[in-house]
């Protein structure tokens, strides 16, 4: 609204002049000599601030003289929505921290007007359930922009990967009451089962005339950081350049050559030889 300190009639020599806006229709109060008032819209373009001011000469009384400048009048327009950045901790539960709970962190951020502090309290989660089904973390606390979560997941969790995303995004705000469109998925593994490794001859039957003796290890899923060191061999040595990883990672051969012509030979693998992808 702009008020003239006399009439200046129903329209106006300049328009008001602004940054960061679009004009709208400009409406004198009355439509006749006596009108002191106009009122117009603008439209914000960007998140920012907007100044509006009536330029000198913009309207002249009865006796031609124009007027002076006015005042600038400014706000801030926050047209972006909060956004949330979700992670979790740790991004594996293996059997070393499957007794601790999951926590999960959103943190919001705004460029515009700043959160509106009480609406994170509200904020919610929700996890996906391999296989079905979902779970509701409890809220840990809110610390600033970021609301952290805890989820206990028992003695046998479900194995898989959990899928965590914002139960209800529109309850975050901003001091403008943009709405957060929610935060990015994020996931975390659940494996708590120690791979298995199942050791086999190749030799057809026991016992045998064969040397060297061809070995096969596999285990019950893929796993890293196996070699010879892991093996545990009596009555005989791994053959020198024999020990080879299947490309599927669970698979190993290698053969091993007796100690004596009459030997009882076994093959083991030691506890801890291997970790699958969990860290198990």
């Amino acid at each position: 609204t702009v008020v003239f300190s006399q009439a200046v009639g129903a329209s106006l020599a300049l328009p008001p002049v602004m940054s960061n806006a679009t004009l709208g229709t400009i409406t004198p109060a009355v439509s006749n000599s006596t009108n002191t008032t106009f009122t117009f819209t603008v439209t914000p373009i960007n998140t920012g601030t907007v100044s509006v001011q009536m330029p000198a000469g913009a309207a002249t009384d009865a006796a031609g003289n124009p007027s002076t400048a006015s005042n600038t009048v400014s706000f801030t327009s926050d047209l972006v929505a909060p956004i949330g950045l979700l992670s979790t901790s740790p991004a594996t539960v293996n059997i070393a921290n499957s007794g601790s709970p999951v926590t999960f962190s959103v943190t919001y951020s705004d460029i515009g007007s700043g959160l509106n502090p009480a609406t994170l309290s509200t904020s919610g989660t929700k996890v996906m359930v391999p296989g079905g089904g979902t779970l509701t973390p409890t809220i840990g606390g809110v610390n600033g922009n970021t609301v952290t979560y805890s989820l206990g997941l028992g003695a046998t969790p479900a194995q898989g990967t959990y899928s965590v995303s914002l139960a209800n995004p529109g309850s975050v705000a901003d001091n403008a009451g943009n709405l957060v469109a929610g935060a990015p998925l994020a996931n975390f593994l659940v494996d708590t089962v120690a791979p298995v490794a199942s050791v086999s001859f190749d030799t057809g039957s026991a016992p045998t005339n064969s040397s060297p003796l061809a070995v096969t290890v596999a285990f019950s899923e893929a796993v890293s950081q196996f070699g010879p060191s892991g093996l545990s061999i009596t009555g005989a040595t791994l053959t020198p350049g024999t020990f080879t990883a299947n490309p599927d990672g669970k698979t190993f051969t290698f053969t091993v050559t007796p100690t004596t012509p009459e030997a009882s030979v076994s093959v083991g693998v030691a506890a801890g030889a291997a970790l699958d992808i969990a860290g198990n």
